[in-house]
């Protein structure tokens, strides 16, 4: 940006900022027909030069203003999420470079992004549909704010991005939707590799979300939304992908399902030890998170 001219940076804001030339970088980035470079080409950023370039420029690019007229707009936000939530795109190449937009946005601008998120009541379904693309499951767990700047110790909740996500995670019920995902890509007969990562992705992206609401359990066990999200007093998701795993061990042992599963079952413990020793290094304290009935799942299991 710095070796731009500062009037061809205006010029280029001006232009590209205009609503119908927006719109049309937007419809480059989601388009996944008729803007193949070559079908045959092994670099998929050199299959998809377009997306990749409008992609990066958007996100890393010096016209900072573009980010904030996206936001700004309703109809262009849904030009991103739409991408998500139709069932015709299947690119996971496209769709880390829609999901590197959003992630930009929603770093620069998160209060306005998780208000979009909410009007959207599909877009989490949607991200969760193709988590198999690392990009789109980082998304999903960074929905949930972690911000640096709260001191060690304080109540997240006071974090307004925060304490929006909670409702919008809850509402959508993405466990029961990681679960669901995990379950489709283990029951394949022949699992591909987005079947793989799709397995891979869905249980760390539910990892992911209870670590972060973990540090607000203590603090807001009244909030509606966290009764949901916590998974140490309702461990019902969790037993349903660990049987997901079980099936899919049964009928091929070569099946990653269940490496997956443990995986997961051992990150959560981790994320309960991790927390629970946050909460006994604080001094004039009473506050435990409860896991009795996760603990009492996992012995059964």
């Amino acid at each position: 940006e710095e070796q731009l001219p500062y009037n061809s940076t205006r010029r280029l804001s001006a232009y590209f900022g205009a609503e119908r030339n927006l719109r049309e970088v937007l419809r480059l980035l989601t388009c996944e027909d008729g803007l193949v470079m070559d079908w045959a080409q092994e670099d998929a950023r050199k299959r998809y030069k377009y997306q990749y370039v409008v992609g990066s420029t958007l996100a890393y690019g010096p016209v900072a203003d573009l980010r904030v007229a996206i936001v700004d707009s309703d109809e262009m936000v849904d030009i991103l999420i739409d991408y998500f939530t139709s069932k015709e795109n299947n690119s996971n190449m496209v769709a880390n470079e829609v999901a590197r937009v959003i992630h930009v946005l929603f770093d620069e601008i998160p209060a306005a992004m998780i208000a979009h998120f909410r009007r959207r009541r599909d877009c989490m379904k949607g991200f969760v549909q193709r988590c198999s693309a690392s990009l789109v499951a980082d998304l999903i767990v960074r929905t949930v704010s972690d911000n640096p700047e709260l001191d060690l110790g304080s109540n997240p909740i006071f974090d307004p991005v925060f304490s929006e996500a909670l409702p919008l995670l809850a509402k959508a019920k993405v466990y029961h939707e990681l679960a669901s995902a995990f379950r489709d890509a283990s029951s394949q007969s022949d699992p591909d590799l987005v079947s793989v990562q799709t397995m891979e992705n869905s249980s760390a992206v539910l990892c992911g979300i209870l670590a972060r609401v973990t540090k607000a359990i203590p603090y807001a066990r009244k909030n509606k939304s966290l009764w949901y999200l916590n998974l140490y007093e309702d461990s019902t998701v969790v037993k349903r992908i660990v049987q997901s795993g079980l099936v899919a061990y049964h009928k091929d042992q070569s099946s990653p399902a269940l490496y997956f599963a443990m995986k997961m079952v051992i990150e959560i413990l981790a994320a309960l030890f991790y927390e629970r020793q946050n909460l006994a290094n604080r001094q004039n304290t009473t506050m435990w998170l409860d896991s009795t009935v996760l603990e009492k799942e996992i012995q059964a299991m």
